[in-house]
């Protein structure tokens, strides 16, 4: 038991392996925030098109939506 475990640690594939695990933890972590970056600017998109409709103005909602994705961007 002593020996195998003294090979993996001798061996350069342990330092590849830690990398690998390290290298994915990072992953999940960014993939993680953009999804909660993505829903924050879904949510701001939505509360500005929503205060974009209760002006009144002589225009339907779909020139008000239009309207909002330029304001948007």
């Amino acid at each position: 038991m002593a020996q195998t475990f003294e090979k993996i640690i001798n061996s350069g594939w342990i330092y590849v392996i830690i990398a690998l695990v390290f290298f994915l933890i990072v992953l999940i972590v960014v993939k993680v925030n953009k999804k909660k970056k993505m829903r924050r600017r879904i949510d701001s998109i939505q509360i500005k098109m929503n205060n974009l409709r209760s002006h009144p103005f002589n225009a339907d909602i779909s020139k008000m939506d239009a309207i909002a994705r330029i304001n948007i961007n």
